[in-house]
C-alpha cells in the first residue's frame, strides 16, 4: 500500500494549525527564501528553532511546493499566488495564469538576453507567462508589499529562472530592498540580498545608465 503524497495546499494548511494561515504562510516564505540563499549552515536559518515535528512538516509542505510547482513537467505553475488568494486573502482576486499567457508583448519576448520588466508584479504571474515563451530571458519584477515579493523570488528560483525582484513600491517611489536569482557555483538557483547600487531595478529608476532603455516594462 503506497502512501497518498499531499498536496501543497494541504500540507500548508496542516502546517498552519498551531497559529492561523495568516501567520503561518508568511513564516513559510521567509523559511523557504533562506532554504534557497546558499546558506550553508543549517543552524542559521529560521527552521533551526523548529521542533523536530515542526521540521518536518516543514520539509514536507516545502517539497510538496516544489512538485505542485512543476505539474505535468513544464513547471511554472503559481501554486503560492493560489493558496494565498484562497486562503491568506479571499478578498484579493488573482487574475487567472492563462491571461497573462495570451499577453501581445510576449510574442516579441523571444530575443536571447532580452530583460522583461513588471513594476507591479504581484507574485509574478507576468514573469511566468514570458518564461513560458522563453526561458532565458532576465526576468525583472517589482511590488510595495513583501509576502508578493517572497513569492515572485520563490517563483523564479524554484523554477529555475534568473533575474531580480525589489520591494519597491513604483508609485510613491519607496525602495526598501531588492534580491538576484543567479545561480551559484554548482548551477543551482540561490537568492540573494543585492545592494541597492547593484541593482537593475534601482538603477532603472534613477536613470543612471543607459542601457536600461532595453528593459522592457509593463509589456
Amino acid at each position: 500500500m503506497t502512501m497518498k503524497i499531499q498536496s501543497f495546499t494541504q500540507n500548508m494548511l496542516r502546517l498552519a494549525t498551531p497559529t492561523g494561515v495568516s501567520l503561518a504562510f508568511p513564516s513559510f516564505l521567509e523559511a523557504s527564501i533562506t532554504l534557497n540563499s546558499g546558506i550553508e549552515n543549517l543552524r542559521d536559518m529560521p527552521v533551526s528553532s523548529f521542533d523536530r515535528q515542526q521540521r518536518f512538516q516543514f520539509m514536507e509542505t516545502y517539497f510538496s511546493l516544489v512538485i505542485d510547482i512543476t505539474g505535468d513537467g513544464s513547471g511554472l505553475n503559481d501554486v503560492l499566488g493560489e493558496f494565498y488568494g484562497k486562503y491568506v486573502r479571499n478578498d484579493y482576486v488573482m487574475t487567472p495564469q492563462h491571461i497573462y499567457d495570451m499577453l501581445p508583448g510576449l510574442f516579441s519576448a523571444d530575443t536571447v538576453n532580452m530583460r522583461i520588466a513588471d513594476y507591479h508584479c504581484r507574485s509574478g504571474r507576468k514573469l511566468l507567462a514570458a518564461a513560458r515563451f522563453n526561458r532565458a530571458l532576465r526576468l525583472y519584477g517589482a511590488d510595495p508589499d513583501i509576502t508578493m515579493v517572497r513569492m515572485a523570488l520563490l517563483n523564479l528560483c524554484l523554477n529555475g529562472l534568473t533575474g531580480e525582484i525589489a520591494w519597491y513600491d513604483a508609485r510613491n517611489d519607496i525602495f526598501h530592498a531588492t534580491w538576484s536569482v543567479v545561480p551559484d557555483y554548482r548551477g543551482k538557483p540561490v537568492i540573494r540580498e543585492l545592494n541597492a547600487i547593484n541593482s537593475l531595478i534601482f538603477q532603472k529608476r534613477t536613470h543612471e545608465k543607459p542601457d536600461m532603455s532595453r528593459l522592457i516594462f509593463a509589456y
